[in-house]
């Protein structure tokens, strides 16, 4: 018997016997800030600093404790269809262009809902995914371009971010969805304002950072440092040109400022 055309979270799991199915497990699926900030993400998402909660219900997926242990480890993969790959990436462009206080926000032209997602393997070395239905279990075979489809409420942008850096060192650059993650990540990396991540000027002057909640925003300088330090490992994976100039004003001490494109930011030392 084929596997459903769609599968719920709950009905997958890398055993083919009842008896040895794993409780289903909520878990926050994207828990690391480190290729993007949080500030980065709260701007390119259209938030107000501090907003960004990784602990919402849009973060969180059900599924099978070994299928989430999966998820955490990076061994498999969840990507958002073509379709709506295109239309994050539109949503991204469409924030590039806003004043800043009219950023769209993203939860709300992608509200929740149930959202699918293609099940990726991030090696040959992954356990073997069964699904489970009324008569049994199924084999699943996660081989691309057919790759099975998961239906899920996590939100596509915590999803995509999730699978970003197992995406990035993906061998084959040709699969669909490298292109419009990876131009995602890069815009996420250098679009950011300074007047949005810099928080206010102290009397000492001195590059320190400030938390608003469980959230930690950094000066400009060391928030440079570190999308440069990123965007540097990742050159071999950057698209083609992305955008027309926009305009990034930095620090006149770093001899920054005017208007470049954001892959000339991404790949080259701005004199």
């Amino acid at each position: 018997m084929s596997p459903p055309s769609f599968i719920a979270g709950e009905a997958l799991s890398t055993t083919p016997h009842v008896e040895s199915l794993q409780p289903v497990q909520t878990i926050c699926l994207f828990t690391d800030t480190f290729i993007c900030s949080a500030t980065n993400l709260e701007y390119s998402w259209g938030l107000e600093k501090g907003q960004l909660d990784l602990s919402s219900k849009l973060n969180q997926v059900s599924v099978r404790a070994d299928v989430a242990q999966l998820l955490k480890n990076g061994e498999i993969m969840l990507i958002p269809t073509s379709e709506m790959l295109d239309k994050m990436v539109e949503y991204t462009d469409s924030v590039i262009i806003s004043k800043l206080d009219q950023r769209p926000r993203c939860f709300e032209v992608f509200p929740p809902g149930k959202f699918e997602y293609r099940i990726f393997p991030a090696n040959d070395q992954v356990p073997t995914l069964f699904v489970q239905h009324s008569a049994g279990f199924d084999r699943l075979d996660c081989v691309y371009p057919n790759l099975p489809v998961l239906t899920l409420d996590v939100h596509p942008f915590f999803v995509m971010m999730q699978s970003a850096q197992g995406v990035l060192k993906v061998v084959n650059e040709g699969l669909s969805f490298y292109e419009p993650i990876s131009i995602m990540l890069t815009m996420y990396s250098v679009i950011t304002p300074v007047e949005f991540r810099q928080r206010p000027s102290s009397d000492s002057g001195s590059a320190s950072s400030v938390y608003s909640g469980d959230t930690e925003y950094y000066d400009s300088e060391e928030e440079d440092l570190k999308v440069y330090s990123w965007l540097e490992s990742t050159k071999e994976c950057l698209p083609p040109d992305l955008h027309p100039e926009v305009e990034f004003t930095f620090d006149e001490a770093d001899g920054y400022k005017g208007y470049v494109s954001p892959r000339s930011y991404a790949l080259e030392t701005i004199s």
